[in-house]
């Protein structure tokens, strides 16, 4: 601990006084040792450590700082028409991103860079600029394009870094021209008035108000940008909702198709059955009706008698006889009905003056 408040003291020169806040005496004689004087620290006497590291911390800051100057010409000239750089840097070397730096031309303030935002002056808008990549290494310059004739006179550059405010003057002016010994920049801070102050830094600080005045209006483009796309999130939420609705009523509808199809292969399910006891049916009373039509044949209908002629054949271990089928004839008279075979009955009466056979006598006339 006292090796670094050493380097503190030699290397920021901080003053000796603000490291005896806490005199030996203020402490317990018991609780000088280092373990029992944090066991036994309390709460108030911890925060004021804290306060006294945080200040010594800025002002090793503002020691760093401080040891920047600025460094520049007295005077450059140019050309009408030319583009032109009024050369500034910060010795040594030290980025000046975090800082406030201001451009004037006389008690005018033509150029303000803060907080990486950057507002011109009218008139001097799209001319001048910083070399924003080369302000880490502090460079602070300014370019200024289409030199004209009303651009000559002496240019201030101010450097403001917390409590520090540094400035340099440059003149600038046209090649050729004989300049007065009081307008180089030298010269010109030395013998500038107390009211000549006073207007650059009114000036300044209508610039910085411009600038605020246009970071709200970015801000308000911002905000009336961030409200246009919720109103748009917003347009698209309710059609997704709208889509989510249009899709659950899509669901349902398919559901209600889907219980719709089972249902009909149920009912068709349900009218196959129906047609196979009807098809049952129908063919049970077609044969009840056949055997309605023919209730004397016992026999099958198209069965084959031994001949191969389609014949009523007795039904199989049937006891009934056929019937009589007319039309049968005898070998020499078609026309002659002859007895049944295995017939009971008498051979036929003798028709008058015929005979049966060729070899009958003839009966007499």
């Amino acid at each position: 601990m006292s090796y670094v408040l050493h380097i503190l003291l030699n290397v920021y020169s901080i003053e000796p006084c603000l490291l005896t806040q806490y005199p030996v005496s203020d402490i317990e004689p018991n609780a000088v040792s280092g373990s029992r004087y944090l066991q036994r620290e309390t709460q108030e006497n911890k925060l004021k450590r804290e306060a006294s590291a945080g200040e010594l911390v800025k002002m090793a800051e503002s020691r760093v700082h401080n040891q920047f100057k600025l460094t520049t010409k007295n005077n450059v000239r140019a050309n009408v028409g030319e583009e032109v750089t009024l050369p500034f840097h910060l010795s040594p070397d030290t980025s000046a991103v975090a800082t406030t730096i201001r451009w004037f031309k006389g008690t005018e303030c033509i150029y303000l860079y803060k907080n990486g935002q950057v507002t011109e002056r009218s008139g001097y808008e799209g001319r001048v600029s910083l070399i924003t990549q080369e302000l880490k290494r502090g460079n602070v310059s300014l370019r200024l394009r289409d030199f004209s004739w009303s651009d000559r006179g002496v240019y201030i550059c101010q450097v403001i870094h917390g409590e520090q405010k540094e400035e340099a003057a440059v003149g600038l002016w046209n090649r050729g021209e004989a300049v007065q010994v009081l307008a180089s920049g030298s010269l010109y801070l030395q013998c500038e008035t107390h009211k000549d102050k006073l207007k650059r830094e009114a000036s300044a600080g209508e610039l910085e108000l411009k600038m605020f005045k246009e970071m709200m209006n970015q801000l308000e483009d911002s905000n009336h940008r961030l409200g246009e796309k919720d109103k748009l999130l917003g347009e698209k939420d309710k059609l997704l909702e709208e889509r989510d609705k249009q899709l659950e009523e899509r669901d349902k509808q398919l559901e209600e198709r889907d219980k719709l199809l089972e249902e009909r292969d149920k009912l068709l399910e349900g009218k196959e059955n129906e047609l196979k006891e009807r098809r049952q049916e129908v063919e049970e009373r077609r044969q009840e009706v056949e055997e309605r039509r023919n209730p004397e044949l016992p026999f099958k209908h198209g069965e084959m008698s031994d001949t191969g002629s389609i014949l009523a054949v007795r039904r199989r271990n049937s006891k009934d006889l056929p019937p009589f089928m007319g039309g049968e004839t005898s070998d020499t008279d078609p026309t002659l009905p002859l007895r049944r075979t295995n017939s009971m009955e008498l051979p036929p009466p003798s028709m008058g003056g015929e005979s049966s056979s060729p070899d009958s006598p003839v009966s007499p006339k």
